[in-house]
């Protein structure tokens, strides 16, 4: 039926973003060591810890424009009142009703917090500071999904499906526009 076609072209693009993710993340960590060192943080995530991860990324006059952790660094920033404190009132009342803590000391926070199980893409125990896109690499999109029927004729097995596929291309242009921090 067309819901289930529907739902099966869905979880197709739903695996291309998250292929495109984990492609991201995989070259991201190759930068490690080679401008910034991975930081790694004995006990819980706290402010200081956190502002000295963000300044591997700032200590080359760029800006830390975003947070990507996993989901167990959220507890760690919910946990704590250093943290608390520093959210204002009307960003804590939404973190208390949505989770979203949406910014954090100039960087938006991406939590991998909400996403099912098998997307996602950072190691647990990890936060990854990346600068603003425009210092630190570009993806294109090499025209688009492409979208093809198979068969009984072209795959010599029983039933109808499609291969869905996307050329794409991306670079860290910047490796120091990325910074790493992992609690132990």
């Amino acid at each position: 039926s067309s819901d289930i076609l529907n739902e099966k072209y869905v979880e197709a693009l739903e695996g291309i973003m998250v292929q495109e993710d984990r492609m991201w993340y995989n070259m991201a960590k190759q930068a490690i060591g080679l401008a910034n060192n991975m930081s790694v943080i004995a006990g819980e995530l706290t402010p200081k810890t956190l502002m000295n991860v963000s300044m591997n990324v700032q200590r080359w006059g760029l800006t830390a424009a975003h947070l990507l952790m996993a989901a167990d660094i959220i507890v760690d920033i919910i946990g704590n009142a250093e943290f608390v404190n520093a959210i204002e009132p009307v960003a804590r009342h939404e973190l208390v009703m949505t989770g979203q803590i949406a910014t954090l000391y100039g960087m938006s926070i991406i939590s991998e917090q909400y996403r099912h199980p098998q997307h996602k893409v950072v190691s647990q125990g990890e936060f990854v500071i990346v600068s603003d896109p425009l210092m630190h690499g570009a993806y294109t999109d090499r025209g688009g999904i492409d979208s093809e029927p198979t068969n009984v004729s072209t795959e010599n097995v029983i039933g109808r499906g499609w291969v869905i596929q996307e050329s794409i291309s991306m670079v860290v242009a910047n490796e120091r526009s990325v910074a790493f921090g992992r609690r132990v």
